[in-house]
C-alpha cells in the first residue's frame, strides 16, 4: 500500500480489524515519513445476470428488486429493517448458486417465498405482478398458493379476512335485499 503522504510503497500495518459491515479495516502506518492512514478493504462479488422473460440478458440490479418490494409492501406495517435483511438473503442465495446466470422467474420465487413470511397482502401484490394472472378467478383456483403456514394468528400481519375471501365457494346469503 502506498503512502499518501509521500507515496513510499513500503506501509506497516500496525492493527486490522473487521468493522460491522464486513470490511477489513487497517491502521498502517509508513515506514518514511511516519505518516499513519487508515484503508477499508472489501470482497467484492459478482452477482449473476439475469436472464429476461424475452430471453435478453442484464445485469442484476438491487434498485430494481428493492423498488418491485417497495411497492409491494406500500402502506403495510413492514420496517425498512426487514427489506433490507430480505434484499441480502436473496444476494447471499444468488451469489452462493456460483451461477453466471439466473432467471428473473427465480428471483420473484425468491422474492414472493420471503414476503409470504411477513407479509400477505404483499405477497400476493407481488404474486399479481410477476406471475401475469389474465383473470380475477386464477387467484381462487389455487394458482396462487398463499403460505398460510407462515401467517400466525394475531399478528400485525395476519390477514384473516383476506384468506377466507379467497376460500369461499359460494356467496353468503343476505338477510338485506
Amino acid at each position: 500500500m502506498y503512502c499518501p503522504s509521500c507515496e513510499n510503497p513500503n506501509t506497516n500495518v500496525v492493527d486490522s480489524r473487521v468493522s460491522k459491515r464486513g470490511y477489513r479495516r487497517r491502521r498502517r502506518e509508513c515506514s518514511k515519513c511516519g505518516n499513519k492512514f487508515v484503508t477499508e478493504e472489501f470482497i467484492r462479488t459478482v452477482l449473476p445476470r439475469v436472464i429476461k422473460a424475452d430471453k435478453s440478458l442484464e445485469p442484476f440490479n438491487e434498485r430494481k428488486l428493492r423498488t418491485g418490494i417497495e411497492r409491494a409492501l406500500h402502506k403495510r406495517p413492514v420496517e425498512i429493517s426487514e427489506i433490507d435483511n430480505m434484499l441480502e438473503r436473496i444476494q447471499q442465495d444468488l451469489r452462493s448458486r456460483a451461477q453466471d446466470k439466473v432467471r428473473s422467474s427465480e428471483i420473484c420465487e425468491m422474492v414472493m417465498h420471503c414476503l409470504g413470511a411477513i407479509d400477505s397482502v404483499a405477497y400476493i401484490r407481488f404474486a399479481s405482478a410477476h406471475r401475469k394472472f389474465a383473470e380475477f378467478n386464477q387467484y381462487s383456483t389455487g394458482e396462487l398458493e398463499i403460505p398460510l403456514g407462515s401467517l400466525n394468528p394475531g399478528s400485525k400481519q395476519s390477514q384473516p379476512e383476506l384468506l377466507l375471501f379467497f376460500h369461499h365457494d359460494e356467496p353468503e346469503d343476505s338477510e338485506e335485499q
